[in-house]
């Protein structure tokens, strides 16, 4: 790891240590952890919502729907379909596909997924502080 990589990283310990400390220490459930996902897809009135497992998948639904909105923590769907009134009809959430959740430590940098979870980078990070 370069060094200004490394500097940028223990900034970053420091405070996910401050608001760690903070933060309640809730255990999440073991059955939840070990939940495997599977493909989903639920047609409503007004909308069609896919969840993909694997990439294959995700292209297939982006090849056959190129309009489909990719929605990821939904609050900016929320916010366009709520208060700027725009509709989206094919909704495909990405985040149950592997290789969108990783998450990988470089000599220069650190890779974060498009999916990943701002839990799984605080751990991640976190991690990396205690290593």
């Amino acid at each position: 790891v370069s060094t200004s990589t490394a500097s940028k990283i223990h900034k970053t310990c420091s405070k996910l240590a401050k608001s760690a400390a903070e933060a309640p220490d809730i255990p999440f459930p073991q059955e939840l952890k070990d939940y495997k996902a599977k493909s989903l897809q639920i047609t409503g009135q007004k909308a069609t919502w896919h969840r993909p497992t694997n990439l294959r998948e995700l292209l297939e639904i982006t090849k056959n729907h190129p309009k489909a909105k990719l929605v990821v923590g939904n609050t900016e769907v929320g916010i366009e379909v709520r208060f700027k009134f725009l509709n989206y009809p094919r909704l495909v959430s990405p985040t149950n596909i592997p290789e969108l959740n990783e998450l990988a430590l470089s000599k220069d940098s650190v890779s974060i997924g498009a999916a990943a979870s701002l839990t799984s980078i605080r751990e991640y990070l976190t991690g990396l502080c205690d290593s």
